[in-house]
C-alpha cells in the first residue's frame, strides 16, 4: 500500500511533468520547496494545495509583467508615432519653403534675363537704326562738309559718322584721314594712310 510520502511523490512528478516544457527558474523554486515540505512530512493535501497556490502566483506575475510590457511597448510605439510625424511635418515645412524660395529665386532671375534682354534688343535695334545714317550714301548736304583754305576738303560729317583731320601731302593728294562713328552714346575711332605708286595712283590705303 503507497505510504503519503509516495504519493506526495507522485504529485510531485506529474506536477514536474506538466510544468517541464515551460518551468521558470521560480516553478522551479516553488518545487524544491515543496520538496522541503516532504521532509517535513507534510500531509499530501498540503503538497497539493502548496502546489496549486504556487502556481496561480506565478501566473498572476506572469499575466502582470505582460501587461507591463504591454503598457510600455504602447507607450513606445505612441511616442515613436508622435515623434515621426513631427518630424515629418518638420519636413515637409521645410520642403515647402525651399521650393518656395527656388521658384522665387528663379522668377527673379527670370525677369532679369528678360529686361536684360529687352535691353540689349533696343540697344541693337538703336543700333541698328544708326547703321543707315553711318553711311555715305546718296547725295550729302553741302553744309556736312568743310574745307581748308586752300579748298581742299578737311571734314565730312554724315549722321552718327565723320571724316576728320585730313592730311594732305604736297603734290595735293591725301596722305591720311580719321573716320569716328558714334553709336549709342560709344565713339569708335580709325586712322587710315595712302600709299601711291610711281604714277601717283592710290596703291593702297590700310588702317592705322
Amino acid at each position: 500500500m503507497p505510504t503519503s510520502l509516495d504519493a506526495a511523490v507522485a504529485i510531485l512528478r506529474d506536477r514536474m511533468q506538466e510544468l517541464a516544457a515551460t518551468a521558470t527558474p521560480q516553478d522551479l523554486s516553488y518545487l524544491g520547496k515543496a520538496i522541503e515540505l516532504i521532509g517535513g512530512r507534510t500531509t499530501v493535501l498540503d503538497l497539493q494545495i502548496s502546489a496549486e497556490g504556487h502556481l496561480a502566483d506565478i501566473q498572476a506575475e506572469g499575466t502582470t509583467q505582460v501587461g507591463n510590457v504591454t503598457a510600455e511597448g504602447n507607450t513606445q510605439v505612441a511616442n515613436v508615432s508622435s515623434e515621426g510625424a513631427s518630424q515629418v511635418d518638420t519636413v515637409n515645412t521645410t520642403g515647402a519653403t525651399q521650393v518656395s524660395s527656388v521658384i522665387a529665386t528663379g522668377t527673379t532671375q527670370v525677369g532679369n534675363v528678360a529686361a536684360e534682354g529687352t535691353t540689349q534688343v533696343a540697344a541693337v535695334q538703336t543700333a541698328g537704326d544708326a547703321y543707315p545714317d553711318a553711311l555715305f550714301t546718296g547725295a550729302i548736304a553741302a553744309e556736312a562738309i568743310a574745307y581748308d583754305s586752300e579748298g581742299r576738303i578737311t571734314a565730312i560729317t554724315v549722321g552718327p559718322r565723320t571724316i576728320n583731320n585730313v592730311v594732305f601731302n604736297a603734290n595735293g593728294s591725301i596722305a591720311s584721314f580719321s573716320e569716328e562713328l558714334v553709336l549709342n552714346g560709344v565713339t569708335y575711332s580709325r586712322n587710315y594712310a595712302f600709299t601711291y605708286d610711281d604714277q601717283g595712283r592710290i596703291a593702297s590705303i590700310s588702317e592705322v
